[in-house]
């Protein structure tokens, strides 16, 4: 039994550690790997804590708590707050809808059916490509990017688009909308540490960080709400997420059994309102997000 206490005290110090080094992002990368696995681990840590109890590991326990609470702080800080737009509002439809998804035609119909006035899709490339016929009809206003781009993040708009620009991994394009003219942004930054999200974040930074106009952004952030690389998004755009923790990728079959991870967002101004809706995944491996957005 003391060894199975020892195990337990040794594996409650590394999610604690896990926990803290998720708070670490603006100093290095690797702190948002951690933060993108906060709700997962702050699982993990709870199951421990209640293992423990039983089998009377004391600094296991408290160690495990210890974890539990610097993991739910942040999410319940960014979990709570929402307020819904209280003028008139315009509709926003958030979807990654998988590049090799396989049945377009549905996922088109499907898309449609909610009956948004802005579509933000990324993994517009390849196959899945034939989206930007299929639905062209509902949406006639489809930017193209000014350069060589190879961006998959694509806008789809009922309202007229202008002054459109692209990077590698954004698409922003000025909407003439009842609500005014507002900045619109469909995103899709790389995955964080040790991949090339910082990088992501620092164009969208130079893309979007200077606007004048009211930003609205959607998008895949392969980052969790509570990560420094999200922050850092909002800062640069006067933005904030849309309050509420919306697990939205996971891989089938675990998905059912464990908390997918909360990485697609919506971001309205600050002072605007917004109610985000969950919906369902349409064949792809992230749910999509529907988002009604106002002053």
């Amino acid at each position: 039994m003391k060894f199975v206490r020892m195990c337990m005290t040794i594996a409650a110090a590394a999610l604690l550690l896990a926990a803290l080094a998720a708070y670490l992002g603006a100093l290095h990368p690797a702190g948002d790997s951690f933060a993108a696995l906060r709700l997962q681990l702050g699982l993990l840590a709870l199951v421990l804590y209640a293992v423990s109890l039983p089998a009377r590991a004391v600094l296991a326990e408290r160690l495990a708590a210890l974890a539990v609470i610097a993991q739910a702080l942040p999410i319940l800080a960014t979990g709570w707050g929402a307020r819904a737009p209280e003028g008139e509002t315009i509709t926003l439809l958030q979807h990654n809808v998988l590049l090799m998804h396989g049945d377009f035609l549905s996922l088109a119909a499907a898309l449609e059916s909610y009956d948004a006035d802005i579509l933000t899709l990324q993994e517009i490339g390849g196959p899945a490509t034939s989206l930007l016929s299929l639905l062209s009809r509902a949406y006639p206003h489809v930017p193209d990017c000014p350069n060589a781009s190879t961006t998959d993040a694509q806008i789809f708009s009922r309202f007229p688009l202008s002054d459109v620009t692209c990077g590698r991994t954004v698409m922003a394009a000025t909407a003439d909308t009842p609500i005014g003219r507002v900045r619109v942004a469909s995103v899709h930054p790389f995955w964080p540490w040790p991949y090339a999200q910082s990088r992501s974040i620092a164009e969208i930074e130079d893309l979007l960080g200077d606007e004048t106009l009211p930003v609205v952004m959607a998008g895949d952030f392969n980052n969790t709400a509570w990560s420094h690389a999200v922050t850092r998004v909002e800062a640069a755009t006067g933005t904030h997420t849309v309050p509420g923790v919306r697990p939205t990728f996971g891989i089938e079959p675990a998905s059912p059994f464990w908390p997918g991870l909360a990485i697609d967002h919506v971001l309205v101004p600050e002072g605007w309102g917004a109610e985000v809706t969950l919906l369902p995944k349409h064949g792809s491996d992230h749910r999509a997000l529907l988002a009604r957005i106002g002053p």
